[in-house]
Order: C-alpha cells, then sequence, then structure tokens
C-alpha cells in the first residue's frame, strides 16, 4: 500500500494551546516528526494538492457545482461579498462567512445591486450558498485574484492595485459600495452591530488550469471548492469527514481530508475519534505509508513507525507549537 493521507486543519496547534493542560489527543500527535509549515491560507494548500497553479478558472469550477453543469456555456467571474475595513493605513478584508450573511440577507443584496446597476447590463447571481456570487461575462476575464477566504484578515492594498488595472471591474467594484453602503439590508446590519457587506471581490476568472495527472484517489471535507476540484481533477469526493474510517478500508490511493475551515468550532474529541485514531489504525495495518497533518505554524508527518513512539509526551509538542506560532505572529 503507497497511499498517503494529507489533512488540512490549520487552527488545530491553536486550540491544542488553549486547553488549559495538556489534552490526551496531544500524546498521539507527539508521535509525529513535527516540522515548521509553510501554510499560508486553506485555498492555496487546498490548489497545491490538486495541482492548480492559480486562481484563474476557479469561478467556472464552483459555478458547475452551483448551477448544475452550466459553466460549460456560460463566462463567469466570482463576484463575493465582503466586509472592507478601513483605516488610515491600510485596507483589511473579511470574507461574508467571517461575518455572516443570512439567504434572505444576500438575496435582498443582490436584488438590491441588480436593479442598481441594470444600466451596466451587469447581473449578480448567487450559488447555492448565500456567500457566493457570480457575474456572467462575454468572454475569459483574467482576474485571478486569491480567493476572500484566503485574504481573511489581511490587507488588500496589492490585490487592489490589480483591480485598478482591470479598468472596467474596478468601476463596478466602486459602484457596488456606493450601492451597498445605502441598502437596506446593510443599514439593518449596521443599526444591530453587525459589520455590514459594503463590497464586492471579483477573482477566479479565465479559464480552468488543467490538474496535475490525478493528483490522488478521493478527497473527504464539507467545502464547496473541494467539491469543485475534486470534480475537477475527476476524482472520488465525499462530504462527510467523519466517514474516513471507512473510506480507508474501501478505497486506495492518496486521499485529501479538510476539516476545521472554523476557528471557533475545532472538536479535539472529534477530531481524534473521527479523524486521527482512524487515520494511526491505517498507518498500523499498513494501509497508508504516511499521514501528514497541514496547520498553521507546524506540520505533522506521520509514519508506521511513529505510530509506536509511545513515550513521547504531549507537552513537547505543546511548547514546539507556542514557540513556532509566537515567531509567526511577529513576523
Amino acid at each position: 500500500m503507497t497511499a498517503r493521507l494529507d489533512i488540512i486543519a490549520p487552527h488545530l496547534l491553536t486550540h491544542l494551546l488553549q486547553a488549559e493542560s495538556a489534552p490526551p489527543i496531544a500524546r498521539l500527535l507527539a508521535r509525529a516528526d513535527v516540522t515548521p509549515s509553510v501554510f499560508t491560507d486553506v485555498d492555496t494548500v487546498l490548489m497545491q494538492w490538486f495541482g492548480i497553479e492559480d486562481w484563474a478558472g476557479v469561478a467556472a469550477l464552483t459555478a458547475a457545482l452551483d448551477f448544475d453543469g452550466g459553466a460549460d456555456t456560460v463566462q463567469w467571474l466570482r463576484a463575493d461579498p465582503v466586509h472592507l475595513r478601513a483605516d488610515a493605513t491600510r485596507v483589511v478584508l473579511f470574507d461574508a462567512d467571517a461575518v455572516g450573511l443570512a439567504e434572505d440577507e444576500s438575496d435582498a443584496l443582490l436584488a438590491h445591486l441588480n436593479a442598481g446597476l441594470a444600466d451596466d447590463e451587469l447581473r449578480f447571481e448567487r450559488g447555492r450558498a448565500p456567500t457566493r456570487w457570480y457575474v456572467r461575462v462575454a468572454a475569459p476575464q483574467s482576474l485571478a485574484l486569491p480567493s476572500p477566504r484566503a485574504l481573511r484578515g489581511c490587507t488588500v492594498e496589492n490585490n487592489l492595485d490589480a483591480l485598478r488595472r482591470s479598468g472596467a471591474w474596478r468601476r463596478l467594484m466602486t459602484e457596488a459600495q456606493m450601492l451597498l453602503y445605502e441598502a437596506p439590508s446593510n443599514l439593518a446590519r449596521a443599526a444591530s452591530g453587525r459589520a455590514p457587506i459594503n463590497s464586492v471581490w471579483f477573482w477566479g476568472g479565465g479559464m480552468p488550469s488543467s490538474p496535475r495527472a490525478r493528483p490522488g484517489d478521493s478527497a473527504l471535507g464539507d467545502d464547496a471548492l473541494l467539491a469543485a476540484c475534486a470534480q475537477h481533477a475527476g476524482i472520488s469526493y465525499r462530504r462527510e469527514p467523519a466517514a474516513l474510517e471507512l473510506h480507508l478500508q474501501t478505497h486506495a490511493g492518496d486521499v485529501l481530508l479538510l476539516d476545521h475551515l472554523d476557528a471557533e468550532s475545532v472538536d479535539l474529541m472529534r477530531f481524534e475519534r473521527d479523524i486521527l485514531l482512524p487515520g494511526l489504525r491505517a498507518l498500523r495495518r499498513g494501509r497508508l505509508k504516511q499521514m501528514v497533518i497541514h496547520g498553521h505554524g507546524l506540520e505533522l508527518a506521520f509514519t508506521p513507525t511513529a505510530c509506536w513512539r509511545l513515550w513521547r509526551r504531549g507537552q513537547q509538542l505543546l511548547v514546539t507549537a507556542r514557540a513556532r506560532l509566537d515567531a509567526d505572529a511577529e513576523i
């Protein structure tokens, strides 16, 4: 068996450190070979696994899911709702998942935008999730900007420069911002102390690049971009990460699992039960040759030999994780 399991779990170490004392899962994780991680963001790591080189064409990939294959005949550009927070020196982006956006709010904002931009012959549409917005375009647009999720909490000046060079899209972004400022849904959000959806983020335009030849056998995780990339690569996809143990028993080949997208809801006991222990059992039984957990700060790599490092203690892992995360925070 030559299979490898890659687990994207960006917030795992942060929640380990937030525990009052070293939780039992830390002793299991301490058996891994630990190296500094070059983890940037979930979306970039995900697309690297699939061998997709940049952000071009992502809109077409997700539209194929949202519109039941309609992306084959229509060009698409993502135009996702975001909150831009400006101060005297910078503009910071927060995606709609970070600030929350209900379906009725999303639909009301889209209706407001479409009414205000009718003269531009531009129509916004939403996918199956209230946070995924699109515009139809006559020809492929080379706006290969990062996703809003990849930019969450980051300054966006460099990317705004790219939008400014695009001309029409920068103008449309400005017009959308003016319309959203006065939208009734946003006024209600502001009145209740919630961050308004005050801009759209154009990204993912162009034609999709071809993934590398069969990046793996399968992917698991409740995530639209993961599902879209799996469909594009022609590999098996399952939405439920908890199905990992059965999946490893019935599938051969490399597997990608995406977990813990929400930093506020990491459940260490669930992660141990549904993901870590099934992976360790598969290593001991020879169904995996390696399991790698990718997270902010550190990368944890397990081999069949590592499973038997019973003498290792979790406290040392926590010390290493703390030092790494503190070093990243100083950059």
